[in-house]
């Protein structure tokens, strides 16, 4: 029997964030986003040095800045720059999503919306700069009330 080319409890498209404070993060994550955590995270002389996490269907992967695995990444936070990519998940129900993480300390970049394309949705911001679009079908898409 061959070997699958990926773990089972993989998707195809993990995106590995370079965060600043992995624990941090985690919590971040867990109380803001309602991720969970996968398994036990990979611990180097009792720091934290690689999770991984999951939303529904989602899942990231979290390591340190200028980690020790070789990785020369720094989160938009760190490195002062707009995130050349934003993360879109979808929850069922965005609008008590977006009202828990507001509270929870998520930085509000736009509040739900319904969009042309048949989405309601929301942008919101992480303690390292990372940006969260998440969302909630609720429509078919329309162009003819695409911006112009």
């Amino acid at each position: 029997m061959s070997r699958p080319f990926k773990p089972n409890d993989f998707p195809t498209l993990t995106p590995f964030l370079a965060v600043r404070n992995i624990a941090e993060s985690i919590a971040f994550y867990e109380r803001v986003f309602g991720f969970k955590v996968c398994g036990e995270p990979i611990k180097q002389d009792g720091r934290i040095m690689h999770a991984e996490l999951t939303l529904g269907e989602a899942k990231i992967m979290l390591g340190w800045e200028e980690g020790d695995c070789g990785f020369k990444n720094r989160s938009p936070r760190t490195s002062g720059v707009v995130p050349p990519m934003l993360m879109y998940v979808y929850v069922p129900k965005v609008d008590d999503f977006f009202k828990h993480a507001k509270t929870s300390g998520a930085e509000v970049m736009q509040e739900p919306i319904n969009q042309f394309w048949g989405d309601r949705m929301c942008t919101l911001r992480d303690q390292d700069g990372y940006e969260w679009n998440f969302a909630t079908n609720v429509g078919e898409c329309d162009f003819s009330k695409m911006p112009k």
